[in-house]
């Protein structure tokens, strides 16, 4: 009984030193994508879409550091340095040292009061409820954490089970184009293709063991669109969008309350499209932009409305180790 009781209280001490540490986070981070706003207004015609995603990654890290690195340059460390000018500009500006305080009735009145202060009033059965309800404040938000963590992970299960599990059959023409599509993108790893009719969309599993996801209508697509899937799958591969997608998962788990984390998420998801899309338009320099934004429309346009099981982020690209 005792071990529980302590479990408890350890886990409530974790879940305060948690919460104070996320909502410190947050407060910075918040600084931070105020700042990544103003460059995306003022310079978002100078900047490509992967330089932005990089710029909104910066953010989402953040969201994970309690404490940023001690720098002079330093937010924190600039506000801090504002309080106190502010509070004795003469002593900063000239270096002196404080003087001590001069005695005086007013100030002997005040530690009196200190020293005996007045009898502390029962609380009443309100202000004893609000009490109760901070106090399981944390943990309320360290359980939400980890069931989403929970929820992530057994999502990414059942994906993997919904894999199909007997090699595919030899296609020489689309293993060839594979083939032709890595070296172009200048990936050099064996990457196997699946295919099959548990996913609806072309995308990427797997991190150590990265696997490429078709569905079976893909397979009738001409060679010129088939070309275009594959490069922007090879640039999911290059910027290693996998392990990203799990760092978006943990920190979704631990903000999940914070708006700052839901634009930051949206902004890095859509600009990270967005330069996957322009890795394959560079790769393909002979094929019109026309025509990938009708490839676009035509896989958008197969996505069912609904899915049998659904997660935050798309399970496709979430797999770590494959199966």
């Amino acid at each position: 009984m005792n071990g529980f009781v302590a479990s408890l209280n350890g886990l409530e001490q974790f879940g305060v030193w948690g919460l104070r540490y996320a909502l410190l986070a947050g407060l910075s981070a918040s600084l931070l994508a105020a700042a990544v706003l103003l460059v995306n207004l003022l310079l978002r015609r100078w900047l490509s879409a992967g330089q932005l995603a990089l710029l909104w990654a910066l953010v989402l890290v953040r969201l994970l550091l309690p404490v940023a690195p001690a720098s002079p340059l330093s937010l924190q460390n600039m506000l801090r340095s504002g309080a106190s000018a502010r509070s004795n500009p003469l002593q900063m500006a000239v270096g002196l040292q404080p003087v001590a305080e001069v005695d005086s009735p007013a100030r002997s009145a005040e530690r009196d009061w200190l020293a005996s202060p007045p009898p502390i009033v029962a609380p009443t059965a309100r202000f004893a409820a609000s009490d109760a309800l901070w106090a399981a404040l944390p943990i309320a938000w360290l359980a939400l954490a980890a069931g989403l963590l929970l929820h992530t992970l057994v999502a990414q299960v059942r994906f993997l089970r919904r894999l199909p599990r007997q090699p595919r059959r030899a296609d020489p023409v689309l293993d060839e184009l594979w083939r032709e599509c890595r070296e172009l993108a200048g990936v050099r790893r064996e990457i196997p293709i699946v295919v099959g009719d548990d996913f609806t969309q072309p995308a990427l599993c797997g991190y150590v063991r990265p696997k490429l996801l078709l569905p079976t209508f893909a397979t009738e697509l001409t060679g010129a669109q088939l070309r275009m899937i594959m490069l922007h799958e090879l640039a999911h591969v290059r910027r290693g969008d996998v392990a990203s997608n799990w760092l978006l998962a943990v920190v979704r788990a631990f903000h999940w309350w914070n708006p700052v984390f839901w634009l930051a998420s949206a902004r890095f998801q859509s600009l990270r499209e967005q330069a996957c899309d322009a890795f394959a338009i560079r790769r393909l320099a002979a094929t019109p932009v026309r025509e990938y934004r009708e490839l676009l429309l035509a896989l958008a346009e197969r996505q069912p409305h609904t899915l049998p099981w659904r997660v935050a982020l798309p399970a496709s690209l979430l797999g770590f180790w494959s199966a």
